[in-house]
């Protein structure tokens, strides 16, 4: 399915979620064919009262979802969702064929997951009832653009957006999700040696005076090694994890956070012959 447009729709008691777009495999096929393609889709103008659940735009692993944008939004939700809702994350499509489960999703407003290219503008989520799920959740989604958000949080038991391996985040007028740069407490890796190629692991605390989102780089002097987006709530520190990084180049390297002075090192020994 491609180069699809879906204007000017008016939703009132949605007994599931608004906007859905899932890309699956059906395996008809003698061969066991790989799923098909979703891409070039463009929803604008949606107004939503009344709706039992999220939406949700969700590929397979290894089979994205690409380029959908999503313009001029209002949505309102039951709410009513569960810190468990928000804690867990659905099994992918491809594993087990979303039933019934896929309506408790982990955000009461967008889940996208397995996406290349997605756009969020003009938006305004907003629950009936008190809800402690995040506004959004983006797990392996490359090239995400947001722009103008705005989104209701009923508490900060759990952040009002979620990162999980996301790439190349661009955010701009977003009155919700504001964009911040932090302070570091701690900086430390899980090992001073390693053999080339070997992960290794880098843990720091961010914190900031003013709650929005941050984007976390970690560099080796050989160049950019790892980005992570988060979100911070106000003098709220937050331990931070980059895993499974690795460096090949021999000798000792020298790593940094940006903005932030402390630097740590790391010996990187040739591979064992």
């Amino acid at each position: 399915m491609e180069n699809i447009s879906i204007p000017n729709v008016v939703m009132r008691n949605v007994v599931g979620g608004p906007i859905n777009l899932e890309l699956t495999s059906r395996s008809r096929g003698p061969n066991n064919p790989p799923p098909g393609k979703m891409r070039n889709i463009n929803i604008n103008n949606i107004i939503c009262h009344d709706s039992f659940f999220g939406s949700s735009i969700n590929g397979a692993k290894g089979y994205p979802i690409e380029n959908v944008t999503i313009s001029n939004v209002r949505a309102i939700s039951h709410g009513n969702g569960s810190s468990q809702d928000a804690e867990k994350e659905p099994d992918d499509i491809l594993k087990s064929p979303w039933q019934g489960n896929q309506w408790h999703l982990p955000s009461y407003g967008f889940f996208c997951r397995h996406v290349k290219g997605l756009t969020f503008q003009n938006i305004r989520l907003n629950t009936q009832h008190k809800d402690p799920r995040p506004a959004f959740v983006f797990i392996d989604v490359e090239q995400l653009e947001l722009y103008s958000i705005k989104a209701q949080r009923s508490d900060d038991s759990h952040p009002p957006i979620v990162f999980k391996d996301v790439t190349e985040l661009n955010i701009d007028n977003c009155y919700s999700l504001p964009l911040i740069t932090p302070t570091y407490s701690k900086f430390r890796l899980s090992t001073n040696t390693l053999l080339s190629g070997k992960e290794f692991s880098a843990l720091l605390t961010a914190s900031s005076g003013k709650g929005g989102v941050a984007a976390i780089h970690l560099q080796a002097d050989s160049g950019p090694l790892a980005t992570r987006y988060v979100w911070l709530d106000e003098n709220r520190p937050l331990e931070i994890e980059f895993r499974g990084l690795t460096l090949t180049k021999p000798g000792m390297h020298t790593l940094i956070i940006e903005n932030h002075p402390k630097t740590a090192s790391l010996q990187v020994k040739p591979p064992s012959p």
